[in-house]
């Protein structure tokens, strides 16, 4: 089944249509056993900000420019833009060729439900971008630019945090991926 890559790619693309997809970057495994994958993924997957290393991870970054027009002590925003950014990590198998064909299907398995799980990180991404736009859309001020300055910067934070947290809970509910199949 040498179309894995490819439809794991299509996945990953189709996620966001509002935004530029999530660059897809892959680390290098070797093994012929599913101990030999497992133990190349915890030594050599990407880690979470404690060290902790998982076979893949989804990376997602919002952020915020606008313009204000300002008329006496009316403030609003003219050009609100959200930006996301986001990469999703994954494991490359080198030597798949070489290993029994029970594994090779567990493995297409494991990666299109990894593949899945880590797509969910950036939907959190997504949520938060769109959550944003939705909000700035309705910002205005009858105390100037400066309040109104601080106020989008606050609730952009806000919002950020808010999806950040529903992605680190998305990890407790799926116990990072293991009830959506993502295991060898």
């Amino acid at each position: 089944m040498r179309l894995l890559p490819l439809v794991v790619l299509l996945l990953v693309a189709n996620v966001a249509s509002a935004y530029d997809p999530p660059s897809v970057v892959h680390y290098t495994i070797h093994g012929t056993t599913d101990r030999e994958l497992g133990s190349a993924m915890r030594s050599l997957g990407p880690a979470d900000p404690t060290g902790r290393r998982y076979p893949g991870r989804a990376d997602w970054n919002v952020s915020w420019t606008y313009r204000w027009q300002s008329q006496g002590n009316r403030c609003s925003l003219t050009t609100p833009s959200v930006q996301l950014k986001g990469t999703i990590t994954l494991p490359r198998w080198e030597d798949r060729d070489r290993a029994d064909p029970e594994l090779q299907q567990r493995w297409d398995r494991f990666l299109a439900a990894l593949t899945v799980h880590e797509q969910g990180h950036f939907q959190f991404g997504v949520a938060a971008a769109d959550e944003l736009r939705r909000q700035f859309v309705s910002l205005k001020s009858n105390k100037g630019c400066a309040p109104l300055e601080a106020e989008v910067d606050r609730l952009g934070r806000s919002i950020v945090e808010e999806y950040q947290q529903r992605d680190r809970q998305y990890d407790v509910e799926t116990s990072h991926g293991l009830t959506q199949d993502a295991f060898l």
